[in-house]
């Protein structure tokens, strides 16, 4: 196949360059970002919490991500055009795969289920901060629940689709690599279950993000600190931005986006690409915020600090309402 001569995608094709930079200078920003946040929890002697712990399997799988597209890019398997085989017969095409198409398809599948596992980590380690900062005083609370559920439900869904990833293909998991012919033959419901997890990466990840804005906005704060806390919190939906991005190149694919006049490789490479941005600003924008304090006076668990002061409060005011109510009633029955 040739470069693409006509159509294109919804986006434009990752370079080789771009793909190259994203697998090394993300990584890297997220083993900086991740040693300011143990540095920070140290600094303030603050306890190494399970969200801490759940940030290092993330940012190791995503760094795992990084090192396969660096290889795809060695390789010319990743950033670069199909190779162009004009010579091979139609049967031929079928059942001969070039080096470079077979590395490709290695380095996705590898890709792909890193991605899995390094969301699924950071989205536990999200909910188990959120848990950190509120539930620490709202215990048997809606929220403390609707965080139990989340972590259930994440924890099954990126079993879920690390098991569906691997076997798209049934239990010929090297087909994904294989010749045409039996790509057809054994991985029908490769695109589906693949639009079907970044579909749920984007909406899990819009969800998770939004899960404690209504605690927010019931806190009794003013509108300030409550806009700063949102904005704080919101920081890491940035790579939400990215996970769209591949919902629009995915469904794309899924219409017919694979045509004879688009370069099936470099689509590849693009989506990969977005799969490393949304995981690499996901661990750098999730560590971000915890150690805001090394370049201020006032760390942000001082900020947090108030935001549990106000939880705090809050609950009491209700407690004490819900006495107050009940003596009323006990005094006019008497």
């Amino acid at each position: 196949m040739s470069a693409p001569t006509g159509k294109e995608l919804g986006v434009a094709y990752a370079t080789a360059g771009e793909v190259y930079a994203a697998a090394v200078i993300l990584p890297a920003l997220g083993i900086i970002s991740l040693a300011f946040r143990w540095y920070q929890r140290y600094r303030r002697r603050q306890g190494i919490g399970i969200d801490d712990w759940l940030m290092v399997p993330s940012l190791l799988f995503t760094i795992g991500m990084g090192i396969m597209l660096c290889i795809g890019v060695h390789g010319k398997a990743i950033g670069y055009p199909t190779p162009y085989e004009p010579n091979l017969t139609h049967e031929e095409k079928m059942y001969i795969v070039n080096p470079t198409i077979r590395l490709m398809g290695v380095v996705q599948f590898v890709v792909i289920f890193l991605l899995a596992l390094a969301s699924g980590f950071l989205k536990l380690s999200i909910i188990c901060l959120y848990r950190r900062i509120f539930v620490s005083v709202l215990c048997g609370s809606i929220f403390d629940w609707i965080t139990i559920a989340a972590l259930v439900i994440v924890a099954a869904w990126m079993v879920t689709f690390v098991v569906a990833t691997t076997l798209t293909c049934g239990v010929h998991v090297a087909v994904k690599w294989g010749n045409l012919a039996d790509k057809n033959q054994y991985c029908g419901m490769d695109l589906d279950i693949g639009n079907a997890f970044v579909i749920s990466d984007s909406v899990t990840n819009l969800l998770i993000w939004l899960m404690p804005m209504p605690m927010i906005w019931r806190l009794h704060m003013s509108w300030r600190r409550k806009l700063a806390a949102v904005g704080i919190l919101m920081i890491g939906s940035i790579s939400v931005i990215a996970s769209i991005i591949k919902i629009v190149v995915g469904l794309e694919i899924a219409g017919g986006g694979l045509s004879a006049d688009v370069d099936e490789d470099l689509t590849v490479s693009t989506i990969l690409y977005w799969c490393m941005i949304e995981a690499g600003l996901a661990n750098l924008a999730s560590n971000l915020p915890l150690f805001r304090g090394l370049f201020k006076d006032t760390s942000l668990n001082g900020f947090f600090s108030i935001v549990r002061s106000s939880i705090s409060l809050s609950s009491l005011r209700q407690s004490s309402n819900r006495d107050s109510k009940t003596e009323e009633q006990d005094s006019t029955r008497v």
